[in-house]
C-alpha cells in the first residue's frame, strides 16, 4: 500500500512540474519576444510610445496567465507597461529580480512574490535582462503573473490531505495550494527540499511535516523547466495509509472472534485486500491518464500561445516590409541606379514570402498548392542557395533524370531550402560541403507513420554537427544555439510546419563533429481530394 501511495504521487508530481515549467517558459518567451520588439529604441522613445503601450497591452489581452507586462529603465523606473504608458514615480529597484539582473548573475530570472506597485495585487515575476551593444546593463522586461494562475490547473488533481508548492531553488515559495493565509513564504533552509535543490537533484521524495498545515507527510520534489524552480507536492501520510490501518483494525477483530471464526474472517479479509488492491491499481491507472491528459492539455495551449507570437512578429515584420516597398516606389519615379532597384524589390519580395510562411506557421493563412517538378524547382534554387551559403562552402545539387511532381508551395519551398542551408553554413565556418539531393522512396511506416511514393530531399553538410540534448529540440518553435540578435528560432520549426501542412514530414540525423543531414518528405503527385485539385490540373 505505502509503494503504491509512493507512486501515484510521484505520478501526479510530474504532471504539475510539466504544467509549472511549460508557463513558467511561456513567460521566459514573451520577455524575450518584447525585447527584440525594443531592441534599438532609446528609453525616451520607449517612454512616450503609445503604440509601444499598445503593443504590450495585446499580449496580455491574448494571454489571460499573464497580468501585466513592464519596461524598467537601468535606473529601475517603469517607462512603459501594459497597464499605463509611464510611470515615472514608479520604482522597483529594490526587488530581487533588478538587483540579480543588475548585477549580470542571470539573463532570466524568476522574481519573489511581492505586491505590485501598480496593480497593487501579490505576483510573482519572469524578467529578462536588456544589454547594450556593449554588453552593459540596460534595465529590464518583465512578465507578472498570479500565483493563482499556476494553482488553478492543481485543484484537478487534489485530494483531501494533500499540499503543494512551487518554490525558488532559493527556497522562495511562489505559490502555494490549498492557498496559505500567511501569503508569501520560504522553506527553511536546512529543509530536505532546499538541500535537494542546492545539490542540483531533480527530482525526489521524502518525508516531513508540511510548512503549510503542520501534518507529517509523504512529500515528492521535480524541477519544472530550467529557470530555477520545483514544484513540491505532499499527501498526509495518515490519509495515505488510511485503508492499511482499516486492515490492521480488521485482522484484530477477527482475532479477537476466535479459531472458530478464524478461517471465514481470513477469507473475508483477503477478499477485502484484493478489492483494495484492484481500488489502488484502479487509482495508479487513472493518474497516469490523467497525467498524459493534462501533458497534452498544458502543451497545446503552449503552442497556441507560440502561434499568437509568431503572428504578432509577422504583422511587425509586414509593417516595416510594406514601409520598405513604398520607398522603392518613389525610386522607381526617380532612379539612379535601376538595377540596385530592381535587387532590393526581389529582396522585400523574398521578405513578403518569408511573412506569409510566419502566418502559415501561426495556422492564419491556408495553404497554396501548386503542382511542380521538384528536380526543377530546386535546380532553380541553385544561385540563390549559392548566394545565400557563400563561396566557402562546395554546394552540390543531384537530381533524378524523370520528373517528380508534388503538390506544394514554391514559396515555402525556397524558403525551408534556404533556412536549412543558412543553418549548414552557419556550422562551417571554416567552410566545407553542402550537397542537396533528390530523389523517391517507397516509405512502408517509416518516418513518422508515413505510407505509400514520397519525394526526399536529402540536405547534408559537413559541419561540426549537434549533440543529442540539442537535436531533440531542433524544430520546437524560438529554440536557437545562435547569439541574442542572429537567430530568432523559427526556421527548423517553420520548415516542420511546411512539410506537414503539405502531408510530408521532416527528420534530422546529427552527429558531433560529423556534420547533419535534414530530410524533407512531400507525397509525389496531388494529394487525393485536395480542393486545389481543378486549379493544379488546369494550370491555374
Amino acid at each position: 500500500m505505502l509503494e503504491q501511495a509512493r507512486q501515484s504521487l510521484q505520478s501526479t508530481t510530474r504532471v504539475l512540474a510539466e504544467h509549472a515549467g511549460n508557463v513558467v517558459q511561456t513567460y521566459s518567451l514573451v520577455d524575450e519576444m518584447v525585447s527584440e520588439h525594443v531592441r534599438g529604441m532609446g528609453w525616451m522613445e520607449i517612454a512616450g510610445s503609445a503604440s509601444l503601450h499598445e503593443y504590450l497591452a495585446n499580449i496580455v489581452k491574448d494571454e489571460p496567465r499573464i497580468k501585466a507586462i513592464s519596461l524598467i529603465d537601468p535606473t529601475g523606473v517603469v517607462r512603459n507597461s501594459s497597464s499605463t504608458l509611464s510611470s515615472p514615480d514608479v520604482s522597483v529597484a529594490d526587488r530581487d529580480y533588478f538587483i540579480a539582473t543588475t548585477q549580470g548573475s542571470a539573463v532570466t530570472f524568476v522574481g519573489e512574490v511581492t505586491r505590485d506597485r501598480i496593480s497593487q495585487q501579490e505576483t510573482f515575476c519572469v524578467a529578462r535582462r536588456l544589454s547594450t551593444p556593449s554588453s552593459r546593463f540596460d534595465g529590464d522586461v518583465v512578465v507578472y503573473a498570479l500565483p493563482s494562475d499556476l494553482t488553478e490547473v492543481w485543484t484537478t488533481v487534489g485530494d483531501p490531505g494533500s499540499s503543494a508548492l512551487l518554490v525558488r531553488q532559493d527556497g522562495k515559495v511562489l505559490a502555494t495550494w490549498p492557498p496559505d493565509s500567511r501569503g508569501a513564504a520560504s522553506v527553511q533552509l536546512d529543509s530536505a527540499l532546499v538541500q535537494a535543490m542546492t545539490t542540483g537533484q531533480e527530482s525526489g521524495l521524502y518525508q516531513a511535516t508540511s510548512p503549510i498545515d503542520g501534518t507529517e507527510q509523504m512529500v515528492a520534489y521535480r524541477k519544472a523547466g530550467d529557470l530555477g524552480v520545483y514544484v513540491a507536492r505532499g499527501v498526509n501520510l495518515q490519509a495515505a495509509l488510511g485503508p492499511w490501518y482499516d486492515q490492521l483494525r480488521l485482522l484484530g477483530i477477527v482475532f479477537l472472534v476466535g479459531t472458530a471464526g478464524l478461517v471465514s474472517l481470513a477469507f473475508l479479509a483477503s477478499r477485502r485486500l484484493r478489492q483494495l488492491h484492484d481500488t489502488a491499481l484502479a487509482l495508479h491507472h487513472e493518474v497516469e491518464r490523467r497525467e498524459s491528459v493534462e501533458v497534452q492539455l498544458w502543451e497545446s495551449r503552449k503552442m497556441d500561445a507560440l502561434g499568437r507570437l509568431a503572428g504578432q512578429s509577422a504583422h511587425d515584420f509586414g509593417n516595416i516590409l510594406s514601409v520598405i516597398s513604398g520607398s522603392l516606389d518613389l525610386l522607381e519615379l526617380r532612379p539612379n541606379d535601376g538595377e540596385a532597384v530592381k535587387l532590393a524589390r526581389r529582396a522585400t519580395e523574398r521578405g513578403l514570402k518569408m511573412i506569409s510562411s510566419l502566418l502559415t506557421f501561426a495556422r492564419r493563412k491556408p495553404p497554396h498548392r501548386e503542382l511542380l517538378d521538384l528536380n526543377a524547382a530546386i535546380t532553380s534554387f541553385e544561385d540563390l542557395i549559392r548566394q545565400a551559403v557563400g563561396s566557402e562552402v562546395r554546394l552540390q545539387i543531384m537530381t533524378e533524370a524523370t520528373p517528380c511532381w508534388v503538390a506544394t508551395d514554391p514559396g515555402q519551398l525556397e524558403l525551408a531550402i534556404l533556412n536549412i542551408a543558412v543553418n549548414a553554413r552557419d556550422a562551417m565556418p571554416n567552410g566545407g560541403a553542402l550537397t542537396i539531393t533528390v530523389l523517391t522512396r517507397d516509405l512502408t511506416g517509416d518516418p513518422d507513420g508515413l505510407v505509400g511514393n514520397y519525394a526526399a530531399i536529402m540536405i547534408k553538410d559537413t559541419g561540426h554537427g549537434m549533440p543529442a540534448d540539442i537535436l531533440t529540440n531542433a524544430f520546437e518553435p524560438f529554440f536557437t544555439t545562435k547569439e541574442p540578435g542572429k537567430g530568432t528560432g523559427l526556421g527548423l520549426s517553420m520548415v516542420y510546419g511546411f512539410t506537414k501542412q503539405f502531408g510530408g514530414t521532416v527528420t534530422i540525423e546529427s552527429v558531433p563533429g560529423r556534420g547533419t543531414t535534414l530530410a524533407i518528405y512531400l507525397p509525389i503527385g496531388l494529394p487525393a481530394g485536395s480542393r486545389d485539385a481543378a486549379a493544379v490540373t488546369s494550370g491555374a
